[in-house]
């Protein structure tokens, strides 16, 4: 009989992830079926998907199901905001488009607030703050309750059991940074001791764990409560520059080289009034991170934009190579594993690696939330004793086959006009294309996962001339004129083109390195604008011959 394990994430980037007999054979985030960019709720469309494709439609053979929710938090906001797809802007307050409906939604929940609350040191004005400003609460009511109101632990199970077509009694509920952290075990070798950190906005009413994992276990060394949060001060700072949070981050990363280094110190110290970090690597302040969001309105308010992208950015990755300097002294373990969502910011990683204090360094790809179903997935196959089988590329969404590629085309068949080529054909003439500076889009074999496109769906240039960029800009990409775009490049040729004296596997899109000479003079178009790093993709002809050619 199979061990199969189905694990799910139904909050921000909603994402669903099977393994049979501890080998993942599909990853696949909502976004990629509904096209909702982000898209937070029920990952209906995905789980649908897995199902039909891999279990002939029943779920009932689904031997464990790990939700990525201990405390069921986002199951009551499902039972609150209905199980249909969800943008970031619906949901997440700081940017929500209609505050006074949002607020009366809550409102109307008023007299079901345990009078324990009502009696606390909070006033209700300003819980509801809290809400509105994180969209859940800051403390954990009681065990049974994972939200003052709605139902039970034991109800929300069988809520989400008889959603999913499973007996309650296969629901695992496992906490969100230690998904964070197991999710890098399916990847490196589980049998080493690493030092683990995850930092993210919020998760299972916490914002950052440091563990030890060893022999397959998992040592919280540190858990630090989301009251204070470094991920929830960069989401309020890039909603504060009118971009979305969640989402546009990686915008502010961008804009950063481009302040000036004595600005970027003197608006620097508006965040380091909010967090610090103490002599044994735990964050304190005396705000709380529902009010960060006014706190930087005070503060911040008719600063140029610049000037603040370059200071949260100094400040992240400060706080970042700090924090865990601190924890490598401590332990005396220098192989390091990073995951959440703070860890997608590849300048503030790049700071990680660079330091002397550490050994071996592993970043999980796309590490937001849509990589949580992968640490459920390892921690369902623990609990069934099942071994599990590396990950090592990440082609593991969904495919069209030839059938129905070619009844598609017949549907478009009046505007464009097509012809077949076999594999080798085809690479010939996708890079005859691109040597002559054609744009081309392409869709082969299995559908990458994770927030980098890796090739097999991805629009691809010529990444020697600036005037591809002006092209993807105009007819496709319409990008921020700050940011860079990235380059493909063949694994055995990475070293020409990245300064990597620790030889650091590059093949995900998630770190940055210094370019060398020869990347600044054939693939300007790939580097930063401003300080001309890179962020590859180390193409593996094992893992994508068809790509590598």
């Amino acid at each position: 009989m199979k061990n199969i394990v189905l694990s799910l994430h139904y909050g921000h980037n909603s994402t669903v992830g099977l393994s049979i007999d501890g080998e993942i054979v599909c990853l696949i985030s909502e976004e990629r079926l509904n096209r909702i960019k982000n898209s937070y709720g029920y990952p209906a469309k995905a789980l649908k998907y897995v199902i039909d494709k891999y279990l002939s439609g029943d779920a009932s053979k689904i031997t464990k199901v790990v939700i990525n929710d201990y405390d069921l938090v986002f199951v009551n906001d499902l039972e609150f905001w209905g199980y249909d797809p969800k943008t970031v802007d619906e949901v997440f307050p700081i940017h929500y488009k209609n505050k006074e409906a949002f607020m009366r939604k809550y409102l109307q929940y008023e007299s079901k607030f345990p009078s324990a609350i009502m009696r606390g040191k909070r006033s209700f004005k300003s819980l509801i703050r809290n809400i509105f400003l994180q969209g859940r609460f800051i403390k954990r009511v009681n065990k049974k309750l994972s939200f003052p109101f709605i139902a039970t632990r034991e109800k929300l199970i069988k809520t989400i059991a008889a959603k999913i077509g499973v007996s309650p009694s296969k629901i695992v509920p496992f906490d969100h940074h230690s998904a964070h952290i197991l999710a890098s075990m399916y990847f490196i070798d589980e049998r080493k001791k690493y030092l683990c950190f995850t930092i993210d906005g919020a998760g299972d009413w916490a914002s950052a764990k440091v563990a030890v994992f060893e022999n397959g276990k998992l040592d919280i060394l540190y858990r630090l409560n989301q009251i204070i949060s470094l991920g929830h001060l960069y989401y309020c700072v890039t909603g504060f520059l009118g971009m979305k949070g969640l989402e546009h981050e990686f915008k502010v990363m961008g804009m950063a080289p481009y302040a000036k280094e004595e600005q970027i110190e003197r608006v620097k110290k508006v965040f380091e009034e909010m967090i610090q970090i103490d002599a044994q690597g735990k964050f304190i302040s005396k705000i709380n991170s529902a009010d960060y969001f006014n706190y930087i309105v005070e503060r911040l308010s008719f600063e140029r934009f610049d000037n603040i992208c370059g200071a949260i950015q100094t400040f992240t990755e400060e706080m970042m190579t700090k924090w865990i300097k601190i924890w490598i002294n401590k332990t005396g373990v220098s192989d390091i594993c990073l995951g959440g969502g703070v860890m997608m910011n590849v300048k503030a990683v790049k700071k990680v690696y660079e330091m002397s204090e550490v050994g071996s360094i592993f970043v999980c790809p796309s590490c937001g939330d849509e990589s949580l179903p992968i640490g459920g997935l390892f921690y369902g196959n623990q609990i069934l004793k099942q071994s599990v089988k590396k990950i090592t590329n990440l082609y593991l969404g969904s495919q069209n086959s030839d059938d129905e590629i070619e009844n598609y085309l017949k549907t478009v068949s009046d505007r464009y006009s097509f012809e077949k080529l076999s594999n080798e054909e085809a690479a010939q003439r996708a890079a005859k294309l691109l040597s002559e500076d054609k744009v081309i889009a392409r869709c082969a074999g299995r559908e990458e996962w994770g927030a980098r496109a890796l090739g097999n769906r991805s629009i691809l240039c010529n990444a020697k001339h600036f005037k591809n960029i002006d092209i993807l800009n105009q007819y496709i990409k319409d990008r921020d004129f700050w940011m860079p775009f990235t380059p493909s490049i063949l694994k055995e040729d990475i070293d020409l083109y990245i300064e990597n004296p620790r030889n650091i596997n590059a093949p995900y899109m998630c770190i940055t390195f210094e370019s060398t000479e020869l990347a600044r003079k054939n693939i300007p178009a790939a580097l930063h604008p401003y300080d001309k790093t890179i962020r590859p993709q180390a193409v593996d002809k094992e893992w994508n011959p068809q790509y590598h050619a």
